[in-house]
């Protein structure tokens, strides 16, 4: 039995111990778009040893498998001239690139939006049926919407726009001109309707609209990641919500859960901070590339975090707590179907800015180091906390709105007087009370002679 048991690990270990050709890199990066990009950015000028693989086309396939050189768990992959490269860490950024096929009847006769005819004369007179209602959906109605006979959006869980959810990954505005045709003008439909498996009675029901029957059924229903790429002991398992499980899923660290030393970067990371930020796309995934590759210089290469000490950078020690200074929107600024032009998310006082909707400065007050946030990643509760006013310019100068509440907030914090006085009112000021306004230097109060008065 020992024979047998070391013949299969060596038969499982064959494709890394083998006397062939191979490369051994530090870092495998998989997918040469934005994330990958950027993560190669930085392992280049932290001079680390990386390699970046992309397809030559989508027929290409990469794949990714893993198992033991000399006692070492390795990842493993071969290039375009046969050659073996074999990583210590693997950074997936491959995107979402497969389309959403839903298991059901009826499926096949429909395209997708990947593989769709883009001649819009193709359309013309046509009745066009598209099952989704997201971005790629309403782009789609919007192109052909002016030579088609009608055009109708079904999905299941109704229209976000952008505008009123305030996630980038919903409608946006540029995309919504089908919108004023369904609402306005009733030339086109928006339908919401759940599709289930081998339940026809959605597309039997007069009041849907279908009965006169479509041309072009054109899937719009979004994309997941590819898990193709993953072969032998590589294989991420997917998101265990079912609004992710189009994306792998990951740590907090963006390390994959079930294969160590496996990370993803770009869109990719994108679970984590699903309908809460901007993670879907560039201007948001480019701060967590960013992290992903300081959290990889800690881990394998012992160098910490960049910080900039409060002491370093105001020249004294840090004895009272310390302030700090974010820009939000209120609680209650968006959600599905609000409308966020509307007057009540503007027309608030400065007496009652903690109610302001829209962006705004947050002032907190911390009494003691913040040693670490909550699992949810929100910091602890302050032992004070100012809201500023929302301005329309953005500008937050204005003195009855602005500066004069900041400075209440200050003098609370100081307890002090921070008012500015004029050098006389602060020597007769001395003449009277023990006790002067900060404002009141004593080395100009000292330098006042009765002469000069």
């Amino acid at each position: 039995m020992t024979t047998i048991s070391a013949w299969i690990f060596l038969l499982l270990t064959l494709f890394l111990v083998i006397p062939a050709k191979f490369i051994k890199h530090e870092y495998c990066i998989i997918g040469a778009g934005p994330g990958g990009l950027q993560m190669a950015y930085f392992l280049q000028r932290a001079g680390r040893d990386y390699v970046v693989f992309e397809r030559k086309n989508m027929s290409d396939i990469v794949k990714l498998s893993r198992g033991y050189l000399n006692g070492v768990m390795m990842f493993k992959l071969k290039d375009q001239n046969g050659k073996i490269r074999l990583c210590n860490v693997s950074i997936i950024s491959t995107g979402l690139s497969i389309p959403k096929i839903p298991d059901m009847v009826g499926m096949e006769h429909t395209v997708g939006y990947e593989s769709m005819s883009v001649n819009i004369s193709d359309y013309k007179d046509k009745n066009v049926l598209i099952l989704g209602q997201g971005n790629s959906a309403f782009e789609t109605a919007q192109a052909m919407s002016d030579v088609v006979g009608l055009v109708h959006l079904f999905g299941r869980d109704g229209v976000r726009l952008a505008t009123s959810t305030h996630y980038i990954g919903d409608i946006r505005a540029i995309n919504s001109r089908i919108v004023d045709s369904y609402q306005l003008k009733s030339l086109d439909g928006i339908v919401v309707i759940a599709l289930r498996g081998n339940d026809d009675e959605a597309f039997t029901h007069d009041n849907t609209g279908t009965r006169k029957g479509y041309h072009y059924v054109i899937r719009c229903l979004g994309f997941e990641y590819d898990r193709s790429i993953f072969g032998i002991g590589a294989r991420p398992r997917p998101g265990r919500k079912s609004n992710i499980e189009h994306y792998p899923d990951i740590n907090g660290n963006y390390e994959c859960t079930t294969v160590s030393h496996m990370y993803f970067a770009g869109a990719l990371t994108h679970s984590l901070d699903y309908r809460h930020s901007g993670g879907c796309c560039i201007q948001g995934f480019r701060y967590s590339a960013r992290a992903l590759h300081h959290i990889l210089e800690w881990r394998y290469h012992q160098v910490p975090w960049p910080v900039k000490l409060l002491a370093n950078l105001t020249g004294r020690q840090i004895t009272h707590g310390f302030v700090t200074l974010t820009f939000e929107y209120g609680q209650d600024f968006s959600q599905p179907n609000k409308d966020t032009l509307d007057t009540e998310n503007y027309s608030f006082t400065a007496g009652k800015a903690y109610r302001s909707r829209n962006i705004h400065p947050i002032l907190r007050y911390y009494k003691h180091p913040i040693k670490a946030t909550n699992e949810n990643g929100i910091l602890p509760t302050p032992e004070k906390i100012h809201h500023i006013l929302e301005d329309f310019l953005t500008d937050w100068t204005s003195h009855s709105h602005h500066r004069h509440y900041l400075k209440l907030f200050i003098e609370n914090l100081v307890n002090a007087n921070l008012n500015h006085f004029q050098a006389v009112f602060c020597w007769k000021s001395s003449l009277i009370f023990k006790s002067l306004p900060a404002s009141c230097s004593r080395p100009v109060i000292q330098g006042l002679t009765v002469s000069q008065h």
